[in-house]
C-alpha cells in the first residue's frame, strides 16, 4: 500500500505550509508549476498543476500500517489541532491509501490513535482498492 498525506489549494504556497506545519513535503508545488509523469513506455510528459499541493507519502508492505509507518509519514510534522485548523480552514487535507484490498475498512489500516488523530486534525480519509 502507499499512503498519501495531501494539501491541496489554488492558493497554496507550499513554504508557507512547511513553515506552519515545521517540516518539509516530499513533494510540493505552486499552481502552475510543471507536474512530471513517466510513462509505462518510459516517455516523459509534463502538464503544470492546477493548484498548490503539499505532499507527504509512505509505502508499505502491510495490509496494516505500523505506528512506525505513520511516525515517519508525520515526522517533523506539527499535529496540534489548532495549528491544522489554520490550514483545513483554506485547503483540501487528506489521508489517501493506495491499493487496499477490496471493501476494506479503515480500522483494518489504522489504529484508533491515528484514526482519533486524522479526525481530530481535520483530514478527510480516501481509500482507494485495488
Amino acid at each position: 500500500m502507499e499512503i498519501f498525506l495531501s494539501i491541496v489549494g489554488e492558493t497554496l504556497i507550499p513554504d508557507d505550509i512547511s513553515d506552519i506545519l515545521g517540516d518539509f513535503p516530499h513533494e510540493s508545488g505552486r499552481k502552475g508549476d510543471p507536474i512530471y509523469a513517466t510513462l509505462p513506455k518510459g516517455k516523459t510528459v509534463s502538464r503544470p498543476a492546477t493548484s498548490g499541493y503539499w505532499q507527504r507519502s509512505i509505502e508499505t508492505g502491510n495490509a496494516l500500517v505500523s505506528d512506525d509507518d505513520l511516525n515517519d509519514l508525520f515526522g517533523g510534522l506539527n499535529r496540534d489541532s489548532l495549528i491544522w485548523d489554520t490550514i483545513t480552514i483554506d485547503y483540501k487535507c487528506g489521508i489517501t491509501v493506495h491499493e487496499a484490498g477490496p471493501n476494506t475498512d479503515p480500522k483494518t489500516i489504522f489504529s484508533d490513535y491515528w484514526l482519533t488523530l486524522f479526525n481530530d486534525i481535520g483530514l478527510e480519509l480516501h481509500i482507494n482498492e485495488d
